[in-house]
């Protein structure tokens, strides 16, 4: 089962690989220039082509009391989720549960090479998605080290040169 997703991943970058190229060829023959700053649209166009096989453990942090006491304590809850995407900046998550615009985030993610970025983020989007039974949310980078920030470089100039394969 999970080869035959793989293998459907694969047919779909080739396919927006594809795309992405044919619109940069059209680009060029309108005459605009690959310096010139890009719409929106061929950005987004862009940005769809790679699909990132990495997995996510994902922890908020939550205020606790025992029993009537005054004094709070925070601790760190686990939640489930996935990658849906990754960037230098941030990351989009899918999970069953909703989480609030602005709710801070810890993210241990784990590269398919093996190797784990930490990263403390805020919830900048919630979307539901129904069809699934979950939400995805954008999270936005505040805190990362630069050791990882810089595996996490590599990782994404190495899914550019292979498309993702």
């Amino acid at each position: 089962m999970e080869e035959k997703r793989k293998l459907i991943r694969r047919q779909a970058d080739r396919e927006l690989l594809k795309r992405a190229n044919d619109l940069q060829t059209l680009m060029e023959r309108r005459g605009e220039s690959p310096d010139a700053p890009k719409s929106e649209s061929a950005g987004h166009a862009r940005r769809l082509v790679i699909r990132h096989n990495c997995k996510v453990a994902i922890a908020v942090k939550v205020g606790v009391s025992s029993g009537y006491a005054d004094t709070w304590d925070v601790a760190s809850v686990r939640v489930k989720g996935r990658i849906l995407d990754l960037s230098a900046g941030g990351a989009s998550l899918f999970t069953e549960q909703r989480f609030e615009t602005g709710q801070e985030l810890e993210l241990m993610i784990r590269l398919r090479d093996g190797e784990d970025i930490h990263a403390t983020g805020a919830v900048r989007w919630v979307k539901m998605v129904p069809q699934k039974g979950g939400y995805a949310s954008g999270v936005e980078f505040s805190q990362m080290p630069d050791k990882d920030r810089k595996l996490v470089a590599r990782f994404l100039a190495e899914l550019e040169k292979s498309a993702g394969l």
